[in-house]
């Protein structure tokens, strides 16, 4: 997949609505709606990136994806589970013992398993994310694979992806139907409650790939289009509260059409407000760091919030510690591992490297 430099605002956008929701005083209470903006945007990238490999080599090479996987990903988070352990020793509610088994399963992507079973007080609860995007790698890209060789990346891919988003929202409605609320809740944590977004980014990936038709482009060009989108986001931030729900049922897909509506616009036009306001070089700084700004943010908040009374004052202190964080986590960790991921990039990303 393309790299295209309005998608690194996105993450940004994204990972601070994330932020905000984890502040206390914020109106944004539902900030894990930037989360579901992340699986749709991963599964664009993904998938694309599949679909770009098929085309242009034939076939799709495991060994290589998750080599990139594993280099994108496991550095930033091996570095942050060992620093992890010496926060919590500081740490006047979390355990060091539980924080060392919590940061062991997150390094084999099963974090959101274990906090199924066990409701350890924590600030890495957010790491379950990590394990539903690896859990999707590990079903996905063997799958696309297969279906890849099956199908090819024409009509046919494409109604089959339209498929798997309809069976998505059917996984889900019968969660909803045979457990309720509990089973609406528990699903967020899983990887069978974000097949909708997930899917979704993949139709928008073949959808990019197929060309996007005229009518649809001319629809999405509209300037106000991100404007909109970005307001529903927000306002889904700002009112949804509970993901137990069964509305959930409702707010899934329109954040899953309205996070593709807005990359769509962002890919389909490259030119706009839009377009310079997420391809800003302040949103690029972030997005591309979105991905250890997220890891730090949560314990670096709660251990200021721990001691300090001043709700306002721990933002003014947490966020830029969680900038420098992020910051030297690039620089240290994973810039060098993204050099060797390079290696094994099969089809050229175009313009920079892809953080996907």
């Amino acid at each position: 997949m393309r790299y295209w430099r309005s998608l690194d605002g996105v993450r940004a956008f994204a990972v601070l609505v994330v932020f905000a929701g984890h502040v206390r005083w914020t109106p944004l209470h539902g900030g894990f709606i930037g989360v579901d903006v992340f699986f749709v945007l991963s599964g664009f990238l993904i998938t694309g990136l599949l679909l770009r490999e098929q085309k242009a080599e034939g076939d799709v090479s495991l060994r290589a994806f998750y080599t990139r996987r594993f280099l994108r990903l496991y550095p930033a988070l091996v570095f942050f589970c060992i620093a992890v352990i010496p926060m919590a020793a500081v740490s006047k509610v979390v355990d060091v013992r539980q924080t060392a088994i919590q940061a062991g399963a997150a390094l084999v992507y099963s974090f959101n398993i274990l906090i199924s079973f066990k409701h350890w007080p924590s600030f890495i609860g957010h790491l379950w994310s990590l394990s539903v995007e690896e859990q999707y790698y590990i079903v996905w890209a063997p799958l696309a694979a297969l279906l890849f060789s099956r199908l090819g990346v024409g009509r046919r891919m494409g109604r089959c992806l339209a498929a798997f988003v309809v069976g998505g929202w059917c996984v889900l409605a019968l969660v909803a139907a045979v457990w309720g609320s509990g089973g609406v809740n528990l699903a967020y944590f899983h990887l069978h409650g974000h097949l909708v977004e997930l899917f979704t980014g993949g139709l928008l990936a073949w959808v990019v790939l197929a060309g996007v038709p005229d009518t649809l482009r001319r629809v999405v060009s509209n300037p106000l289009v991100p404007l909109a989108a970005v307001g529903v986001l927000l306002a889904a931030a700002r009112t949804v509260k509970t993901v137990s729900s069964p509305l959930m049922l409702v707010v899934y897909p329109v954040l899953a059409l309205t996070s593709a509506t807005l990359i769509l616009h962002l890919v389909a036009t490259e030119t706009g407000w839009a377009n310079r306001v997420f391809g800003h070089p302040v949103a690029r700084w972030l997005g591309k760091r979105s991905y250890a700004f997220y890891l730090w943010h949560l314990p670096i908040l709660d251990l200021v919030e721990e001691h300090t009374s001043h709700m306002k004052l721990a933002i003014a202190v947490a966020l830029p510690l969680s900038l420098l964080a992020a910051e030297l986590s690039w620089r240290l960790v994973e810039t060098p591992a993204l050099r060797r991921k390079s290696r094994f990039q099969r089809v050229p990303t175009g313009q920079a490297p892809a953080t996907a």
